[in-house]
């Protein structure tokens, strides 16, 4: 199982739906280990470049406040973000959440449905 953004899907705002997500499975009686590996090993099974940390490959990770482990919150708000080898500090993600979160919401996702279907399709 691959826990997924559903990104795309009106209404459904990228990244934070994976919280929601991984506390759905918990709720289904999965372990937070469980429900963790449908966000990480189980991904990275299907693409090698992600699948370990090693020269040559995605340096993609987080360092969270807490152990998920014992509770999945503490992955909501990260010290920092390493994507593609480049480090994302707290400030930078604040700002990316604040302009995530503005745009989860009925009218922009439709503006964003009527775009892809007037111009970009």
């Amino acid at each position: 199982m691959v826990c997924g953004t559903d990104a795309g899907i009106v209404g459904t705002a990228p990244g934070f739906s994976v919280h929601q997500e991984l506390g759905f499975y918990t709720q289904a009686g999965m372990s937070n280990y469980e429900a963790l590996r449908t966000a990480t090993v189980n991904p990275a099974k299907v693409y090698d470049a992600f699948s370990t940390i090693e020269n040559g490959k995605y340096a993609n990770f987080m360092l969270s406040p807490g152990n998920p482990l014992e509770n999945l919150a503490t992955l909501q708000n990260p010290h920092w973000v390493m994507v593609n080898g480049r480090l994302i500090r707290q400030p930078m993600l604040k700002t990316f959440k604040e302009k995530a979160y503005n745009r989860h919401n009925y009218l922009a996702s439709m503006v964003r449905v009527f775009k892809y279907i007037l111009w970009d399709k």
